[in-house]
């Protein structure tokens, strides 16, 4: 109850609130023992109100009286990303494991674990390794993403890297058909068994990456055939991966209906692109007419779109705010009243973020009336304006990026995850907001449907 009396009370009145806010939280700290949950509360919720000082003593307090607790894993936990050699990583998840035997995160751990020895080539160190885990007990992304990054046909012992791959297919092939582990409550049945499928799919798609290097294409393909199956057209790597394959081994009528149908439904990336071309031309013989068939595809996936965005485009006011740019202008959000207004709220440390800025550099350039301003919020470590201005510099991005140092701006806009973009009306109006990044071409897909309903 109080969190959501809080929040309300945050979002009506802004930083004319804090006070109000401050005596609540005085109120909530009764003094005496406080649970490690009360303790997180308060902490966080002193912080929101730019109350720092308060905010780490209620930290500092957590952490000494619950040793052993989530506040405890996590500070602990981020120390294993800093490390960077495989020895370190192994030492360090033994010790974190023996200590918090019962923490989150250590399946995702031992996924970097094992990825980074596949990363490495070290195929029978990373057997032994996978063979020492339980089953169930590791995150497989990185894993299949060290695969895909890594592998290639001169790779030695694959056959070792097969045996992994197997065996994961054979656990998640189980969970999927023969499911022990309990449906969460608020998770729907179908989207529960959906997920299953996909994890299962990923696993062929990696598994097939390493046959066709191995020179089994009958093999790869079976496996790409059922992962595109299990996915339902809506991976894109997945796609791309069965419809090459068809088109190497010279199905061409079903590559092409795959690839067509991904693109049509949004699904696309410039290799697709570049397969469905190919295709059309061994086809056709001849480029003619490629340019208006790629262009009724593409229409229909723009329609699709067009319809998702209709359906998600909101109407809500937004906040005003000042910062300062990363060379110390001022710069408001009424500077921009009267045109279009993308807010893209990022940090260094935020990979997907950083991945969108090519796409988020293109955009720019084609919709110069828009307005796009990078904020910087959540940013980590000491120096953040230098560290901000040097990454912009050595990539050469030409953004206008503002510094939310206290992240006030993150918070007046209630961004849960970073990459967010906050789609402003020619008014000032919130009229879109997208979270996260899916691709290049879906970013400039989506720009290119929304901003032109976006007007004054």
């Amino acid at each position: 109850f109080l969190f959501s009396y809080l929040s309300s009370m945050k979002k009506s009145k802004g930083a004319e609130s804090y006070k109000e806010i401050e005596k609540s939280l005085e109120g909530f700290d009764r003094g005496g023992d406080l649970s490690e949950s009360r303790l997180f509360f308060l902490s966080s919720w002193n912080r929101s109100i730019k109350n720092n000082e308060k905010s780490e003593l209620y930290k500092k307090s957590a952490l000494e009286n619950f040793p052993k607790g989530k506040w405890a894993q996590r500070e602990k936990l981020s120390e294993f990303y800093k490390l960077k050699k495989l020895n370190e990583r192994v030492d360090f998840l033994n010790n974190f494991n023996n200590e918090f035997p019962s923490a989150t995160g250590l399946e995702y751990m031992r996924g970097v674990i094992l990825g980074q020895y596949i990363e490495e080539s070290q195929f029978r160190k990373a057997l032994n390794y996978f063979e020492k885990q339980e089953p169930d007990s590791f995150s497989s992304y990185p894993v299949f993403s060290s695969i895909h990054k890594n592998i290639n046909a001169s790779s030695d012992s694959l056959d070792l890297l097969d045996l992994i791959l197997g065996s994961m297919i054979d656990m998640l092939r189980l969970k999927l058909e023969s499911p022990t582990d309990k449906k969460p409550v608020s998770s729907v049945t179908s989207m529960w068994i959906e997920k299953k499928a996909v994890a299962l799919a990923s696993a062929l798609d990696a598994s097939a990456y390493v046959s066709l290097n191995m020179d089994r294409m009958d093999t790869a393909k079976d496996q790409l055939e059922e992962a595109y199956n299990l996915s339902k057209g809506k991976d894109k790597q997945v796609n791309t991966n069965y419809g090459s394959i068809l088109f190497k081994t010279g199905n061409l009528g079903l590559a092409r209906k795959v690839l067509e149908s991904s693109i049509a439904s949004g699904f696309q990336n410039p290799e697709m692109e570049k397969l469905i071309k190919d295709i059309y031309l061994k086809e056709n013989s001849s480029e003619d007419g490629y340019e208006d068939y790629f262009s009724s595809i593409k229409a229909l996936a723009m329609d699709n779109l067009s319809n998702k965005i209709k359906e998600k485009m909101i109407s809500e006011s937004s906040f005003g705010f000042t910062l300062f740019d990363t060379k110390g202008n001022k710069v408001s959000l009424s500077d921009y009243r009267g045109q279009a207004v993308v807010l893209d709220f990022w940090a260094t440390w935020c990979g997907p973020c950083k991945a969108s800025f090519p796409a988020m550099e293109k955009a720019m350039a084609k919709y110069s009336d828009a307005k796009f301003l990078f904020i910087n919020s959540r940013e980590s470590g000491e120096e953040k304006l230098k560290k901000v201005a040097n990454y912009m510099s050595e990539n050469d991005y030409p953004f206008h990026v503002l510094m939310d140092e206290d992240d006030s701006v993150f918070e007046s806009y209630k961004i849960a995850f970073l990459p967010t973009k906050i789609i402003l009306d020619g008014n000032g109006i919130i009229r879109y907001k997208s979270i996260g990044f899916y691709g290049e071409q879906e970013l400039l897909d989506e720009f290119e449907v929304l901003l032109p309903m976006i007007k004054i």
